[in-house]
Order: structure tokens, then sequence, then C-alpha cells
């Protein structure tokens, strides 16, 4: 393990009876590095988390932190910082006493905590806070007390776990903003669990993918989007298309020369598709049964002739065209926004 290399999953398991929740995972996340783990409901996500702060224990594996094993270590041990979903503060102390908490747990003189915690305080802009009730605060409020809090004892790594679930959209598009500022001008190595493709997509530097305990692919939000490795992370990063070897949309198109050797599908992006007529790729010919409008796209859903199976395309290639429902419409998706995926 290296300098760089601040947290460090190795083959992490952990079971609930007979069910496995975390199967074998490894991770590696460098210093200062923002990584979200991001899945639906029961991939192991927010598991793994609780096994990082130590609320849960691994049945087997290692975790490492700047190198060192803790994994046997109770949590506060770990030099984590954590805030929760449900923000656990405590509704009878102030908060500034809400901040100072763990520093009072770490026995620092009352003079240094008062300082640290204006400091976090002044950071999450709640310094004009500081003395107020904690059931007076609104939800953004709350969350920012609550990250003030984690922030106050110098973790090694900060937690965040499903942080903005209850606090409406903008809101928690301002905060998530805020946060990635914060996380990168203090260099604070981060994991963030969301089942929130667009969270993840917006504010971290890498993003694993979880399903059914497992990591299905760990990388950039970029190659993620552009680059899906397995036809679970095609679905469920943004919008898309599959095509199997010897479907009748494949078989239509001529894309049996295009799939390789292991028979891998083809997935493509709506907003790869062009007006027909290029020199490789794929064309396509249907007719358009519903059109919708998602604010900066209209997108398509083309039912391809002589099949029962339809695409989604975005029309911006057609924009300078009045198309409707109903219209026949031909279009090419071009040899190089074809990715083969693992089934």
């Amino acid at each position: 393990m290296t300098h760089s290399q601040d947290l460090v999953l190795d083959s992490l398991v952990k079971n609930f009876g007979s069910a496995r929740a975390v199967d074998g995972i490894d991770l590696t996340i460098r210093k200062g590095e923002f990584v979200s783990l991001l899945g639906p409901s029961g991939c192991g996500k927010s598991t793994t988390l609780m096994m990082i702060a130590g609320f849960e224990r691994a049945d087997a594996g290692a975790i490492h932190i700047r190198g060192k094993r803790v994994d046997h270590l109770p949590p506060e041990r770990r030099d984590i910082g954590i805030v929760f979903q449900a923000y656990a503060l405590f509704p009878h102390l102030s908060v500034r006493e809400n901040v100072e908490y763990g520093l009072r747990m770490r026995k620092v003189k009352a003079e240094e905590r008062k300082r640290v915690a204006g400091e976090m305080l002044e950071l999450v802009h709640m310094s004009a806070f500081a003395d107020r009730d904690i059931k007076r605060l609104s939800g953004g409020q709350q969350q920012r007390v609550a990250l003030a809090r984690a922030l106050a004892i110098r973790p090694d790594v900060l937690l965040l776990d499903e942080p903005f679930s209850a606090l409406d959209r903008k809101l928690r598009e301002e905060l998530q903003r805020e946060i990635r500022m914060l996380q990168r001008s203090l260099g604070i190595t981060t994991i963030f669990v969301t089942h929130d493709q667009e969270e993840a997509l917006l504010m971290s530097d890498r993003i694993a993918v979880m399903y059914g305990g497992k990591i299905e692919q760990c990388a950039a939000p970029e190659t993620l989007y552009n680059c899906p490795a397995t036809e679970f992370v095609a679905g469920f990063i943004g919008r898309g298309n599959l095509l199997r070897p010897g479907s009748p949309i494949a078989v239509r198109a001529g894309a049996d020369a295009l799939f390789d050797d292991g028979g891998k599908p083809l997935f493509f992006r709506p907003e790869a598709v062009r007006k027909p007529g290029g020199a490789d790729g794929l064309e396509f010919a249907g007719k358009v049964r519903s059109i919708y409008f998602h604010g900066s796209a209209r997108l398509a859903e083309v039912e391809i002739a002589e099949t029962r199976d339809s695409l989604l395309i975005d029309m911006s290639a057609f924009r300078d065209e009045t198309i409707r429902e109903n219209d026949r419409i031909r279009f090419g998706v071009p040899a190089e926004s074809l990715v083969r995926v693992s089934p």
C-alpha cells in the first residue's frame, strides 16, 4: 500500500444469516478522492459504509486506512467522520455543543473545542446559529451542522450516508455543490453512498456501481456513462438501448457483423442517434410511438419496422424537422457510439 492510498477494502464480505449482503469487494481509494457507492436498494452499499465506519463487523476480508488495518477496531478508534441520513444530532444540545461533541469525547480542552467548533461552523456557513437549539433548524441547516460535527475531529476519511435524501430538490442541489467544493478545498478522502445516479455523476471523482453485493464497475463518471462495462451499469446509469445478437432489431439493422465472438450485447445512448447516411454503424427505420419532453432533451420511442421492439432516441439530430407521433423516421448510430457490454 502506498501513502497515496487512504482507504483499501480487501475481499470484504458481510453475511446476514444465509444472505450475503457484501460479496468479496475490493476497492482502493486515493488520498483526497471523492468516491460514490452507487446502486439500488439492497445492493450492499450502506452495509459497506457501515463496515468502514465500524458499526458492522466484516465476516471476511480487511479494511486499511492510511496503511493501518482497522477492521478489528471500534468506530471511535478509526479516525472517521460520518454524516448519517437522519443526521443523528442531539436535540438537547445547541449547535455549537453538537459540533464539539466528538472533541469532548476525545478529551479536548474546552478552549480548543470552542475554537475548532467556530472554524467548522464558519466553513459550513452556520456561525450565526452557534447557540441555537437543533430543533429550531431547517433540514438543510441540520445537514450543515452534522457535516461540521463530522469534520471537527479532523478525520482521515469522511463518510456520507445518503445525506440529501430528506431534502427538497433545490436545497439538495445547493448542498451537493457546497459539499463538493468544501471537500476539494480540504482535500479529505470521502466515501458517499447514494442510489441517485445524478448525485453520483455530479459529485464524484469515481463511482463504484454496486449490484448484488458486488462492484460491477468502478470508474470516473464520464467513463461509466460512455463506456459501461456491464448490462446492469448501462441500464442503471442514464438511458440507453441494448441490442442482443440474433434479436429482431439487430437482424433488421444488419448488426450481426458488429458482435464479437463472445456474443456480447451492443449498447448505445439515445443522444448517439444521427440522421441516416453515415459511412459506418447501423441504420434503423420505424414509427414514432411516443415523444417525451425532458427539459433540454426531446426523446422519442420508435417502434422498429417489422419487429415489435422499440428504441429510445434523442431528437436533437432532427431539430430542423417537424416530427410527430406516428410519423415514419430513419436514423443511424455511428459505430464508435456502440459499446460492447457483458451480460
